[in-house]
Protein backbone atom coordinates (compact mmCIF):
# COMPACT_ATOMS: atom_id res chain seq x y z
CA UNK A 1 0.00 0.00 0.00
CA UNK A 2 1.52 3.27 -1.05
CA UNK A 3 0.35 6.83 0.68
CA UNK A 4 -0.02 9.44 -1.72
CA UNK A 5 1.19 12.73 -0.41
CA UNK A 6 0.55 14.65 -3.98
CA UNK A 7 -3.38 14.49 -2.75
CA UNK A 8 -2.84 15.12 0.49
CA UNK A 9 -1.29 18.37 1.14
CA UNK A 10 -2.80 21.04 -1.13
CA UNK A 11 -5.67 23.03 -0.54
CA UNK A 12 -8.56 23.47 -2.58
CA UNK A 13 -7.27 20.48 -5.13
CA UNK A 14 -9.55 19.24 -7.84
CA UNK A 15 -8.55 16.98 -10.92
CA UNK A 16 -11.02 15.33 -12.85
CA UNK A 17 -10.14 13.41 -16.09
CA UNK A 18 -11.29 10.25 -18.36
CA UNK A 19 -9.46 7.26 -19.17
CA UNK A 20 -10.51 3.81 -20.81
CA UNK A 21 -8.45 1.83 -18.42
CA UNK A 22 -7.13 1.90 -14.83
CA UNK A 23 -4.91 -0.95 -13.06
CA UNK A 24 -3.73 1.00 -10.01
CA UNK A 25 -2.37 -0.86 -6.73
CA UNK A 26 -3.91 0.04 -3.41
CA UNK A 27 -3.04 3.25 -2.14
CA UNK A 28 -3.90 5.70 0.45
CA UNK A 29 -4.66 10.00 0.39
CA UNK A 30 -6.48 12.61 2.36
CA UNK A 31 -8.30 13.30 -0.83
CA UNK A 32 -11.66 12.33 -1.64
CA UNK A 33 -12.22 10.51 -4.71
CA UNK A 34 -14.62 9.45 -7.10
CA UNK A 35 -14.60 6.66 -9.60
CA UNK A 36 -17.81 6.75 -12.65
CA UNK A 37 -18.03 3.92 -14.82
CA UNK A 38 -19.17 5.28 -18.41
CA UNK A 39 -18.70 2.02 -20.62
CA UNK A 40 -16.91 -1.29 -19.37
CA UNK A 41 -16.30 -2.48 -15.76
CA UNK A 42 -13.18 -2.05 -13.36
CA UNK A 43 -12.69 -3.78 -10.37
CA UNK A 44 -12.67 -0.75 -7.16
CA UNK A 45 -11.40 -2.08 -4.20
CA UNK A 46 -12.25 -0.13 -1.15
CA UNK A 47 -10.78 -1.23 2.31
CA UNK A 48 -11.11 -4.84 1.25
CA UNK A 49 -14.57 -4.69 -0.02
CA UNK A 50 -14.47 -5.50 -3.50
CA UNK A 51 -17.11 -3.36 -6.19
CA UNK A 52 -17.70 -4.15 -9.36
CA UNK A 53 -18.14 -1.58 -11.62
CA UNK A 54 -20.35 -1.47 -14.64
CA UNK A 55 -22.05 1.87 -16.66
CA UNK A 56 -24.00 4.15 -14.30
CA UNK A 57 -22.17 3.27 -11.46
CA UNK A 58 -19.83 4.71 -9.39
CA UNK A 59 -17.70 5.06 -5.67
CA UNK A 60 -17.16 7.93 -3.71
CA UNK A 61 -13.99 7.29 -1.32
CA UNK A 62 -13.33 9.14 1.83
CA UNK A 63 -10.03 10.72 3.11
CA UNK A 64 -8.09 7.58 4.41
CA UNK A 65 -9.61 4.92 2.81
CA UNK A 66 -7.43 2.39 0.93
CA UNK A 67 -8.48 1.21 -2.30
CA UNK A 68 -7.50 -0.09 -5.97
CA UNK A 69 -8.00 0.06 -9.46
CA UNK A 70 -8.01 -2.77 -12.16
CA UNK A 71 -9.49 -2.90 -15.22
CA UNK A 72 -11.91 -5.79 -16.20
CA UNK A 73 -13.78 -4.49 -19.41
CA UNK A 74 -11.85 -2.24 -21.39
CA UNK A 75 -14.26 1.16 -22.06
CA UNK A 76 -14.19 4.94 -20.42
CA UNK A 77 -14.40 6.05 -16.89
CA UNK A 78 -14.23 9.64 -15.32
CA UNK A 79 -12.14 10.12 -11.80
CA UNK A 80 -12.21 13.03 -9.67
CA UNK A 81 -9.93 13.61 -6.77
CA UNK A 82 -10.97 16.76 -4.28
CA UNK A 83 -9.52 17.23 -1.03
CA UNK A 84 -11.94 18.15 2.10
CA UNK A 85 -12.61 21.88 1.92
CA UNK A 86 -13.88 21.87 -1.30
CA UNK A 87 -17.13 19.91 0.16
CA UNK A 88 -15.76 21.74 3.59
CA UNK A 89 -19.95 21.53 5.32
CA UNK A 90 -20.15 17.77 4.04
CA UNK A 91 -16.56 16.86 5.20
CA UNK A 92 -17.55 18.20 8.62
CA UNK A 93 -20.61 16.37 8.80
CA UNK A 94 -18.97 12.97 7.92
CA UNK A 95 -15.43 13.56 10.02
CA UNK A 96 -15.95 10.56 12.05
CA UNK A 97 -18.07 8.00 9.68
CA UNK A 98 -17.76 5.86 6.94
CA UNK A 99 -19.77 5.38 4.31
CA UNK A 100 -21.19 1.60 4.92
CA UNK A 101 -21.07 0.82 1.04
CA UNK A 102 -19.31 3.41 -1.17
CA UNK A 103 -21.83 2.40 -4.22
CA UNK A 104 -23.83 4.80 -5.95
CA UNK A 105 -25.48 5.58 -9.35
CA UNK A 106 -24.40 8.99 -11.22
CA UNK A 107 -24.15 10.59 -13.99
CA UNK A 108 -20.84 11.83 -14.65
CA UNK A 109 -20.30 14.96 -16.89
CA UNK A 110 -18.72 14.93 -20.20
CA UNK A 111 -16.87 17.73 -20.01
CA UNK A 112 -15.90 20.47 -16.72
CA UNK A 113 -15.79 24.11 -16.38
CA UNK A 114 -12.09 26.11 -15.28
CA UNK A 115 -14.22 28.11 -13.33
CA UNK A 116 -13.51 26.94 -9.66
CA UNK A 117 -16.78 27.54 -8.58
CA UNK A 118 -18.36 25.44 -10.78
CA UNK A 119 -15.84 22.47 -9.76
CA UNK A 120 -16.83 23.18 -6.25
CA UNK A 121 -20.57 22.89 -7.06
CA UNK A 122 -19.92 19.47 -8.79
CA UNK A 123 -18.12 18.22 -6.18
CA UNK A 124 -21.34 18.75 -3.88
CA UNK A 125 -22.97 17.64 -6.30
CA UNK A 126 -21.36 13.97 -6.58
CA UNK A 127 -21.11 14.36 -2.50
CA UNK A 128 -24.88 15.32 -2.43
CA UNK A 129 -25.95 12.74 -4.25
CA UNK A 130 -23.60 10.31 -3.19
CA UNK A 131 -25.86 10.96 0.40
CA UNK A 132 -29.20 9.98 0.08
CA UNK A 133 -30.28 7.81 1.56
CA UNK A 134 -26.67 6.67 2.74
CA UNK A 135 -26.27 4.74 5.71
CA UNK A 136 -22.93 5.92 7.96
CA UNK A 137 -21.12 3.83 10.66
CA UNK A 138 -18.46 5.54 12.88
CA UNK A 139 -14.82 5.23 11.42
CA UNK A 140 -12.23 3.53 13.73
CA UNK A 141 -9.95 5.87 15.60
CA UNK A 142 -8.16 3.39 16.88
CA UNK A 143 -4.43 4.26 17.80
CA UNK A 144 -2.84 1.70 15.78
CA UNK A 145 -4.53 3.20 12.45
CA UNK A 146 -3.22 6.88 13.66
CA UNK A 147 0.39 5.03 13.84
CA UNK A 148 0.43 3.87 10.91
CA UNK A 149 -0.64 6.93 9.29
CA UNK A 150 2.28 8.44 11.10
CA UNK A 151 4.62 5.91 9.72
CA UNK A 152 3.51 6.15 6.04
CA UNK A 153 3.84 10.31 6.47
CA UNK A 154 7.09 9.99 7.76
CA UNK A 155 8.55 7.69 5.08
CA UNK A 156 6.68 9.72 2.25
CA UNK A 157 9.03 12.74 3.82
CA UNK A 158 11.89 11.11 4.57
CA UNK A 159 12.89 8.06 2.18
CA UNK A 160 15.70 10.33 0.20
CA UNK A 161 17.56 10.31 3.33
CA UNK A 162 18.71 7.62 5.85
CA UNK A 163 15.16 6.90 6.54
CA UNK A 164 15.47 3.87 8.86
CA UNK A 165 12.30 2.58 11.11
CA UNK A 166 14.42 3.02 14.32
CA UNK A 167 14.51 7.36 13.59
CA UNK A 168 10.87 6.80 12.52
CA UNK A 169 9.35 5.09 15.69
CA UNK A 170 11.57 7.44 17.67
CA UNK A 171 10.07 10.42 15.79
CA UNK A 172 6.37 9.03 16.88
CA UNK A 173 6.95 8.50 20.58
CA UNK A 174 6.59 4.21 19.75
CA UNK A 175 8.37 1.50 20.65
CA UNK A 176 10.66 -0.05 17.65
CA UNK A 177 9.26 -3.85 17.56
CA UNK A 178 6.04 -3.02 17.99
CA UNK A 179 6.29 -0.51 14.90
CA UNK A 180 8.16 -3.19 12.72
CA UNK A 181 5.46 -5.78 13.75
CA UNK A 182 2.19 -3.64 13.35
CA UNK A 183 3.66 -1.87 10.42
CA UNK A 184 4.43 -5.63 7.93
CA UNK A 185 0.82 -6.34 9.64
CA UNK A 186 -1.11 -3.36 8.27
CA UNK A 187 0.83 -2.72 4.80
CA UNK A 188 2.26 -6.41 3.87
CA UNK A 189 5.84 -5.49 3.39
CA UNK A 190 8.97 -4.41 5.98
CA UNK A 191 9.07 -0.66 6.57
CA UNK A 192 12.50 -1.52 4.38
CA UNK A 193 10.60 -2.89 1.46
CA UNK A 194 8.38 0.27 1.57
CA UNK A 195 11.00 2.52 1.70
CA UNK A 196 12.86 1.70 -1.22
CA UNK A 197 10.12 0.86 -2.94
CA UNK A 198 9.42 4.86 -3.15
CA UNK A 199 13.25 5.10 -3.76
CA UNK A 200 12.61 2.83 -7.00
CA UNK A 201 9.55 5.37 -7.89
CA UNK A 202 11.57 8.08 -8.12
CA UNK A 203 14.67 6.62 -9.23
CA UNK A 204 12.55 5.64 -12.43
CA UNK A 205 11.38 8.83 -12.71
CA UNK A 206 14.67 10.62 -12.71
CA UNK A 207 16.33 7.77 -15.18
CA UNK A 208 13.79 8.85 -18.05
CA UNK A 209 13.75 12.68 -17.34
CA UNK A 210 17.23 13.80 -15.89
CA UNK A 211 20.86 13.85 -17.39
CA UNK A 212 22.25 12.99 -13.81
CA UNK A 213 24.72 9.58 -13.70
CA UNK A 214 23.76 6.35 -12.16
CA UNK A 215 25.57 7.47 -9.12
CA UNK A 216 24.16 10.71 -8.59
CA UNK A 217 20.91 9.44 -8.96
CA UNK A 218 21.27 6.57 -6.52
CA UNK A 219 22.59 9.23 -3.87
CA UNK A 220 19.25 11.69 -4.52
CA UNK A 221 16.89 8.84 -3.99
CA UNK A 222 18.25 7.99 -0.11
CA UNK A 223 20.62 4.50 -1.64
CA UNK A 224 23.80 4.77 0.22
CA UNK A 225 25.80 3.00 -2.75
CA UNK A 226 25.99 2.46 -5.69
CA UNK A 227 25.84 -1.25 -5.43
CA UNK A 228 22.67 -1.42 -3.10
CA UNK A 229 20.69 0.67 -5.52
CA UNK A 230 21.67 -1.30 -8.39
CA UNK A 231 20.82 -4.78 -6.45
CA UNK A 232 17.27 -3.20 -5.54
CA UNK A 233 16.62 -2.11 -8.74
CA UNK A 234 17.23 -5.24 -10.12
CA UNK A 235 15.18 -7.11 -7.53
CA UNK A 236 12.43 -4.64 -8.22
CA UNK A 237 12.11 -4.29 -11.80
CA UNK A 238 14.07 -7.24 -13.36
CA UNK A 239 16.75 -4.91 -14.92
CA UNK A 240 19.92 -2.71 -13.44
CA UNK A 241 19.24 1.22 -13.45
CA UNK A 242 21.58 1.13 -16.53
CA UNK A 243 19.81 -1.19 -18.38
CA UNK A 244 16.44 0.71 -17.85
CA UNK A 245 18.01 3.93 -18.64
CA UNK A 246 18.59 2.60 -22.16
CA UNK A 247 15.88 0.42 -23.01
CA UNK A 248 13.88 3.72 -22.15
Amino acid sequence: MFFESIHSEKQSEFHYHFGDSLDFPLHIHRSFEFFSQLQGKTLVVIDGKEYELKEGEAVLIFPFQTHSYKTITKGKHAISIFSSDMVMEYSKSKVNLLPVSNLFLYNAPETVSDNPYLQKALTYDICGNFDIGRSYKNREKDVFHKCIMRILIYAEENYKSSCLLEDAASAIGYDYAYISKKFKSAIGISFRKYVNTLRIILAKQLLLNETKTITEIASECGFNSLRVFNIEFKKAEGITPTEYKRKS
